[in-house]
């Protein structure tokens, strides 16, 4: 070693005007003012505090005292001169990485003081700009990437589930922004989130009315649906009379060797069953279906009113929702005397 330190003494104390006066160590053909060989060895040594070193192809680091080897030292990165050093950067010897931060916290990789930036290249937009794997290292993973003003939280390079436009304030859900009015419901548990119509109900001067925005297919038989635009939640401060009203549009595919479609349209208010209608509607036409039942809701009871419509046979049966076919419900409390 002090054979090295010796060499790298002379080698810079020599002056370089150009090629042939480049110093090789270990080397005779040295590329560049000191050249180092094929060497597995330290390279540098400063003050028995830092050095680096060479092992095959990897260029090493070291910050630690040679006589108390067990002893690791953080490496600093900055501008200044040794009496006004400023800091930039730091790298732990817990491997954590501060930038602006001169005690990096052990239990972060990253530790950082201001803002990041990511900037994607030209022609890469859309491309995702963060990834959070998984801890097997599977290709299972989110990324977060920003498209046309977007920012986009993906699966994979895959389509983005969520989207939010911090210009517009535009959401949108598994790339449905659904339509005016709507609310973003749970499905529960590892069900997706969907854009549905209120199921609370507007108030018109004691009257409440509301209409089914979303269409519903009913393919098999025995299929039951809840129409959530026909479904209203109430919690009245007095008692009253409901009258309940409501109507429904219908469309049954052309069929033309098939039976009519037949379903059973159910008026359930507080849990119980008030109404049942049997329907039939002929294939390839639309019909309006009204209904009327009542009910009473009592002060600070909490209460739901719903209209089921299950299939019962024929062809694949429509609930459509397409302009003067919506589907709605009128509910209007009196007041008990």
């Amino acid at each position: 070693m002090r054979t090295l330190i010796c060499l790298l003494a002379f080698a810079l104390s020599l002056p370089f005007g150009g090629a042939g006066q480049h110093v090789g160590l270990a080397t005779a053909t040295p590329t560049g003012p000191l050249s180092f060989g094929p060497v597995n060895t330290n390279l540098l040594w400063l003050w028995h505090a830092a050095y680096i070193s060479k092992n095959n192809n990897q260029l090493r680091f070291h910050s630690e005292f040679d006589f108390q080897p067990d002893v690791t030292l953080p490496m600093l990165f900055g501008y200044g001169h040794t009496g006004a050093f400023v800091e930039s950067m730091r790298l732990s010897n817990n491997g954590s990485v501060g930038i602006g931060v001169a005690n990096p916290a052990a239990a972060y990789n990253l530790d950082l003081t201001g803002p990041i930036r990511t900037l994607q290249p030209a022609g890469i937009q859309g491309s995702p700009a963060m990834y959070f794997d998984d801890p097997a290292g599977s290709t299972g993973f989110a990324a977060v990437n920003v498209s046309a003003g977007n920012i986009g939280i993906t699966q994979g390079n895959g389509a983005s589930r969520m989207q939010y436009n911090p210009l517009t304030a535009a959401l949108s859900f598994n790339g449905s922004y659904g339509s005016a009015g709507m609310a973003l419901q749970s499905g529960g548990t590892g069900a997706p989130a969907q854009w549905k119509a209120s199921n609370y109900g507007a108030l018109y001067n004691g009257v409440i009315q509301q209409f089914e925005q979303a269409g519903y297919q009913l393919v098999n038989n025995g299929n039951e649906v809840t129409m959530d635009g026909l479904t209203v939640n109430l919690n009245l401060p007095t008692t009253a009379r409901l009258a309940i009203d409501y109507n429904i549009t219908a469309y049954s595919p052309y069929c033309f060797t098939c039976a009519p479609s037949v379903v059973k349209v159910s008026a359930v208010v507080g849990g119980t069953v008030t109404q049942t209608f049997i329907l039939t509607v002929p294939n390839g036409f639309t019909t309006s279906f009204a209904g009327h039942t009542a009910n009473i809701a009592f002060a600070g009871v909490p209460q739901t009113i719903s209209i089921k419509v299950t299939k019962v046979s024929g062809p694949t049966f429509q609930l459509p929702n397409t302009v003067g076919q919506n589907s709605g419900i009128t509910v209007i409390p009196f007041p008990v005397q």
